[in-house]
């Protein structure tokens, strides 16, 4: 059986605007940032990232590469949940899956409790 068409066959050539790469942005800190740790192995949680974008929180390479031997050390030292604590800043994170649960600044760190971890690193 042949199925035959009685509409033309229309050809669409695409736009030199269709057939162009997009342009190339800078990115926004936040998510510059979140590639950073993103290089050293790190996740970073939705709510890990609007912590650290309304705290303005910044992380040097040298922070995010210390991050991601932190969560190594706490891998094999058999933790699950950590904090990893910076100079003026702090990381609640799920070891296991190496993901970045919450971030907190030097004020969100006083007088605070920080429960449900198993490990500190001072990193």
């Amino acid at each position: 059986m042949k199925i035959q068409s009685t509409r033309p066959l229309k050809i669409v050539e695409p736009s030199p605007q269709q057939t162009e790469a997009p342009a190339k942005s800078e990115g926004s800190f936040d998510s510059v940032m979140v590639e950073e740790l993103s290089r050293n192995g790190v996740e970073v949680s939705k709510h890990a990232a609007k912590r650290i974008k309304s705290r303005q929180i910044e992380f040097s390479e040298d922070e995010a590469k210390r991050i991601g031997h932190g969560m190594q050390l706490a891998t094999q030292k058999g933790a699950r949940e950590a904090l990893l604590l910076l100079q003026d800043k702090a990381l609640i994170v799920d070891v296991r899956n190496r993901k970045v649960v919450t971030a907190l600044d030097r004020d969100a760190l006083k007088e605070k409790i920080v429960t449900n971890i198993d490990s500190t690193l001072l990193l």
